[in-house]
Order: structure tokens, then sequence, then C-alpha cells
């Protein structure tokens, strides 16, 4: 049986805060990818107003975790879909971290098809 994004665990009222950095963020990706969870929000460390009702987990930068995950992307999916994926990063968008994680987590899916299934939300906007 294939995975699908949606045998994805969502943990509700759950953040991730991150550095800030796209290494910081793809070591989130590649931690949910491994425990196939993903998280209520991604907010970096600058931006995240703490309230009570959410739990956070910090997650350090790992640089190997990092380059595997941006291996995968470029061997799995695409060039183009880690470049879509670097220049949505960049952009001032709010929730980016959010569909560039359901973007990707997708991806490693169906691989390089996900740049063309523009009927969903988040590869849409990831373009």
């Amino acid at each position: 049986m294939k995975t699908t994004i949606l045998d994805y665990q969502i943990l509700e009222n759950q953040v991730y805060i991150y550095d800030g950095t796209f290494n910081g963020l793809l070591t989130i990706i590649f931690d949910c990818y491994l425990q196939k969870t993903i998280p209520s929000n991604i907010m970096p460390e600058s931006e995240y107003i703490p309230n009570l009702l959410e739990q956070t987990k910090h997650i350090s930068t790992d640089e190997i975790k990092a380059k595997r995950i941006w291996n995968g992307i470029y061997h799995s999916i695409s060039y183009t879909a880690l470049y879509d994926c670097y220049y949505a990063f960049l952009s001032h968008q709010k929730g980016k971290e959010m569909l560039i994680l359901k973007y990707l987590l997708h991806g490693f899916i169906v691989g390089s098809r996900i740049s063309n299934q523009l009927s969903i939300d988040y590869v849409i906007r990831n373009c």
C-alpha cells in the first residue's frame, strides 16, 4: 500500500519553532517525513508570539538532515521543486513554511508530477 499525505498524523496545537533559515526548515521537513507527522504550524523564532493554547517544539538546525532532504528533493522530486521551494521560502508570504512542508511531503509521494497538480492549494501557491 502506497503512503499518501493523508497518512500523516496532524499534531493539533503543535507549533514547530526554528531559527528562520532554509536549512532549519529542511530539518523540520526531514523530521516530519520520518515521523509521518505534520504540525499545526511552523514559525521562525523571531516571529513567534507565545500562546497558552499551543505547545511549542524548538527544532535546532541539523546540517546533515538538511543536506539529506535537499538531496532527496533533488533526486526524488525534481530540481524545479527545489528551486520553487527555495524561492517560496524567500518570499514574505505568511504561512509559507506549511505550504512548503505539504508540497514536499506530497512531492516525495508523487515525484516530479507534483508541479503539474495545480488543483491542490499548496502546489499552486508554491509554484
